[in-house]
């Protein structure tokens, strides 16, 4: 990850903190990885005073991250699938001619949310991003034990990972397509603005059901049955949406921060979810 520096003058901010900005890619989102954002974010809060928040935070960019994740690999399978129905229908076209046309889709919303939907229904995606998910659980296990035990890969683990088939086809196509997740931390008038874009849009259903599961969690937690909410929502067989956000939600408001005047949701060609923090807010709450 890759850190900027600018030098102008940002009322409530020490030099070294003004207009900081870290960005970088996550490719595997393995303990590893993990433990390089936390580091990197600790010494960025640090610089701002405010460490004492980091937990609370990386916990909302642990979620964003994994639904990115879950969102790219989404997306793959849709397309994969759009691609068998477009050469179904154009017998005659290219392969070139097919990826065009599936660009085109993806760029009309309403079009690529009616195709999506449909093809979510008949072809089981929830399943098969489940079957993904899974074989990623048992590649990032193996994955992590060896870099926490920092040695080698053995035979067995190695044969292991050699039978994650789903993981490893779908890991090819998003590196064919340049799928990819970026995460950036940024300070800047007062405010840190951390931002978790995927090459994904957004669906509709999907941003409905998390706009209407962040309900369902502010209501609970007004009305004290916030860990009802968590049970019975436990159950993340349509890919968690909505959850995950609930859980942010919940960070932020131990925060003390409204969690409607902190997260952004912006969907296009691709999803970009950005929280704000207000700085100097923080920092009031901070232990002296």
């Amino acid at each position: 990850m890759s850190t900027q520096s600018r030098t102008s003058r940002v009322p409530g901010y020490t030099p070294m903190s003004e207009g900081k900005r870290v960005s970088g890619a996550v490719q595997v989102y393995s303990t590893q990885a993990r433990d390089q954002i936390h580091a990197i974010g600790q010494r960025f809060f640090r610089e701002m005073g405010i460490s004492n928040f980091m937990d609370d935070v990386f916990c909302c960019v642990d979620e964003l991250i994994k639904n990115a994740v879950k969102a790219n690999y989404k997306l793959l399978l849709i397309m994969e699938h759009m691609y068998g129905m477009n050469a179904r229908m154009n017998p005659g076209a290219s392969p070139q001619e097919i990826r065009n046309a599936i660009l085109d889709t993806l760029s009309d919303r309403n079009a690529y949310d009616n195709i999506a939907a449909e093809i979510i229904r008949r072809d089981n995606i929830s399943g098969m991003v489940r079957e993904v998910l899974n074989e990623e659980a048992r590649h990032l296990a193996v994955k992590n034990r060896v870099y926490q035990e920092n040695r080698a890969y053995s035979p067995d683990e190695r044969e292991v990972l050699s039978r994650l088939k789903n993981l490893q086809k779908i890991r090819a196509g998003m590196k064919e397509r340049d799928f990819k997740i970026v995460l950036t931390m940024e300070a800047n008038e007062g405010v840190i603005y951390i931002s978790v874009t995927n090459t994904a849009p957004i669906l509709s259903n999907d941003l409905a059901r998390i706009l209407e599961k962040r309900r369902e969690h502010r209501q609970c937690r007004e009305e004290g049955r916030e860990y009802e909410f968590f049970v019975n929502n436990i159950d993340t067989s349509e890919s968690g949406f909505g959850l995950g956000y609930a859980t942010i939600d919940c960070h932020l408001l131990n925060m003390g921060i409204n969690p409607e005047h902190a997260i952004d949701i912006d969907s296009n060609r691709d999803t970009t979810v950005r929280l704000a923090l207000p700085i100097e807010a923080l920092m009031k709450k901070c232990d002296p």
